[in-house]
């Protein structure tokens, strides 16, 4: 006799920042979080990156629902709502008071975390009177593949592989060139080519994609002082 099946999971809903779409999802069950653990105790950010974007996948039963064209930002808002409902809307964390560096244990809501960026006028950028660029904001795919963790943006090498997958094509007054068509070591190279000015407005872009955000306040238990700060990244949630 086979043994009976366990918890017929209840729906909820939640709207996905960068489509403005809403999408039903389902708790996270038992082992789909092994996989997230064993992907957080290795260590391995590619391997955790690609076990959130799984659960993701997992529990949104839209049968409409396209992951592939989630961002970051989309992936790691949707994980938190997930998170929420699966084992509690709040996350303990640790956070070091900024006046005597004492760590204190600071409980965070997971629901008032939100999604926002710097406001981007356009996403042309000029770099010359012959040539622009086309810009977009990459799929969280498109970062995996690139071994890109949104949190590291201040890794230069990082920051470097994060722009060429921003950049949607370069354009002159004849051709369009789409960066996917083209040879890493070329595009590489394109970007190497900028000047510091050019870097800096495609840089600029970059540095504002959306991201999840939480403002925390709490006083150190230690020496009483108030500290406030803006969380983000994923990794920092918990």
């Amino acid at each position: 006799m086979a043994l009976p099946k366990l918890n017929n999971a209840p729906k909820f809903e939640m709207t996905i920042p960068s489509l403005n779409k809403k999408v039903r999802f389902r708790p996270f069950l038992v082992k789909e979080e092994k996989v997230l653990m064993i992907a957080s105790e290795a260590g391995d950010s590619a391997s955790t990156l690609n076990a959130i974007f799984d659960i993701v996948n997992a529990c949104c039963v839209d049968e409409s629902f396209q992951p592939n064209d989630l961002t970051a930002y989309d992936v790691e808002y949707m994980f938190l709502q997930i998170r929420a409902k699966s084992v509690g809307e709040s996350s303990k964390i640790n956070a070091t008071c900024d006046s005597c560096n004492h760590q204190n244990e600071v409980t965070i809501d997971l629901n008032e975390a939100k999604v926002s960026g710097k406001e981007i006028k356009s996403d042309i950028i000029k770099l010359n009177d012959d040539i622009s660029l086309k810009m977009k904001w990459p799929t969280y795919g498109e970062l995996i593949n690139a071994g890109v963790a949104p949190e590291q943006m201040s890794n230069i090498d990082t920051l470097f592989r994060l722009l060429a997958n921003c950049i949607d094509s370069v354009m002159t007054e004849e051709e369009n060139f789409k960066l996917s068509d083209q040879a890493e070591n070329e595009v590489t190279e394109f970007i190497e080519s900028l000047s510091t000015e050019q870097f800096n407005k495609v840089r600029e872009y970059v540095e504002a994609i959306p991201q999840v955000r939480y403002n925390l306040k709490f006083t150190c238990n230690n020496c009483n002082t108030v500290n406030e700060r803006e969380i983000t990244g994923i990794a920092n949630f918990f």
